[in-house]
């Protein structure tokens, strides 16, 4: 019975997750989307997320960390949608890790990029990696590699278009480094807002839409 109640939960967290994702992809493609963007401490943000896996993550195995960097500046941002951008790296880093090894890492650290100061979040995994061919089309709405062992798994191809969305409307920068069977980091930088950048973001849904 303990079995099959954990069946039942895991399902409908993915089920719920991947309703969220949907919901929220079809607010942005509409321009409905809006950002409250506040001032965050991403440590504490980040802290929060991580902790609400932890208990999945022993269960089903996995080496974890987490590791916070030092003078980490204030940014400005969307509380729900920056930790709903790194729920979908979390969930997409346990999907696709097998075997013994399994490893999620976590490292948040002040960073300097294109000029300007902000916050570097780190999400890392020992999992099945990601072919070259791919890497320039995961971000795309719906994409899912040609892939065996990708599509073995379920899922819609929306996470990591979400991830973008949400980082590009922080006027960020998301990427990836990734070796076959050796593993993936996902990379999110989001930068110190201006005075200016808040008041437009906070004036103006953000879209995303391709006309």
């Amino acid at each position: 019975r303990r079995e099959y109640y954990e069946i039942i939960t895991r399902e409908s967290s993915r089920l719920t997750h991947l309703i969220n994702n949907i919901l929220d992809f079809a607010r942005i493609d509409a321009g409905r989307k809006r950002y409250t963007m506040v001032e965050c401490d991403v440590a504490a943000l980040v802290t929060e997320t991580y902790e609400a896996y932890q208990l999945q993550l022993d269960h089903e195995k996995f080496e974890h960390q987490l590791i916070i960097g030092e003078d980490l500046p204030l940014i400005q941002c969307d509380r729900d949608a920056v930790a709903q951008a790194l729920i979908n790296l979390i969930n997409n880093a346990m999907k696709y890790s097998d075997g013994d090894d399994r490893f999620l890492g976590i490292d948040v650290s002040a960073e300097t990029r294109r000029g300007g100061h902000g916050v570097l979040i780190s999400v890392s995994d020992r999992g099945i990696g990601i072919k070259p061919e791919d890497r320039n089309h995961l971000f795309t709405d719906f994409y899912r590699a040609n892939d065996d062992l990708v599509r073995a798994r379920r899922g819609a191809g929306l996470g990591l278009a979400l991830v973008k969305h949400i980082v590009d409307a922080h006027h960020g920068i998301v990427d990836v480094e990734s070796r076959l069977v050796k593993g993936s980091t996902f990379r999110i930088f989001l930068p110190q807002a201006s005075a200016t950048t808040l008041m437009e973001n906070n004036d103006a849904s953000y879209s995303d839409r391709r006309g």
